[in-house]
């Protein structure tokens, strides 16, 4: 462990639990896991960091919101940016008769994805590596494998670039064959214009019944995109956006609040 990490672990004895927790499940299986609400079990971390960073990606207030509102709400799932496989692992778990789409580009964390699913026994998930934007074909793809919670379409300034492959969500849903959408959730770094931007069709017929996507106003202006667009284009397609607070109440909001955000889940519903 390097020193700036011991003095960190020593001001923090909590930390320092975690820590020393998660190299004893290292050392004994070589992959340390912990457990969602429904008992969904999640591993395959590059390092500790990124395993204490996941253990508080989704609150409960997230995963009861998921749980209970697919639970009304037919149709299949779409994780796009399912990274290691949370949302889609966890649904997976609690609903073994719906079909969940994870979509992934980045290959070391498609390959993570790949072995949470089976680490679940999951059959009803399919892992897609692949990009959803607004042309399909190929696009960089920032897929540092040390940071995969931060993996991005790239920007000039990035330096862990893949090529990947790139379809829309217009043409991912024609594919796929899918008439009924419970869930459609985004998690793609500040690139949620391009995602609606290849959706037109999908949105136009209100085929996703819930849409849940991270609002976060500083990673979309360094993409190069207006905070506010993803929102407008839903919001034109006639949906209407809330806030999830954590209280798991939903806040009616508008697209021109996102100038006031920093980092919030919000959830777009049919008007």
């Amino acid at each position: 462990m390097k020193f700036s990490n011991i003095t960190t672990v020593l001001t923090n004895p909590a930390l320092g639990v975690e820590y020393i927790g998660w190299r004893i499940a290292q050392a004994r299986s070589g992959n340390a896991t912990f457990k969602l609400s429904n008992g969904a079990r999640i591993g395959n971390f590059v390092n500790f960091s990124e395993y204490h960073s996941m253990l508080g990606c989704i609150s409960p207030a997230e995963q009861h919101f998921f749980l209970d509102r697919v639970a009304k709400t037919p149709g299949d799932i779409i994780d796009i940016g399912a990274n290691v496989g949370i949302v889609s692992v966890l649904l997976a778990r609690q609903f073994p008769q719906r079909t969940i789409h994870a979509i992934e580009p980045a290959p070391g964390t498609f390959a993570a994805l790949g072995k949470n699913i089976a680490l679940n026994d999951l059959g009803n998930v399919r892992a897609h590596q692949l990009a959803i934007a607004d042309t399909p074909g190929s696009l960089s793809f920032n897929a540092n494998p040390t940071e995969r919670a931060t993996a991005r379409i790239a920007t000039a300034d990035d330096t862990h670039v893949q090529i990947v492959a790139a379809t829309t969500l217009d043409q991912f849903v024609a594919d796929q064959a899918i008439d009924a959408l419970a869930l459609l959730k985004i998690d793609v770094e500040g690139f949620e214009s391009l995602v609606f931007g290849g959706a037109r069709d999908t949105l136009a017929r209100r085929l996703p019944q819930v849409i849940f996507m991270e609002v976060c106003p500083p990673l979309t202006q360094s993409a190069g995109f207006d905070p506010a667009e993803p929102a407008r284009i839903v919001q034109a397609a006639g949906y209407s956006w809330y806030r999830l607070e954590e209280s798991g109440a939903l806040v009616p909001v508008t697209p021109e609040q996102t100038a006031g955000v920093t980092l919030e889940n919000w959830v777009a519903l049919p008007a």
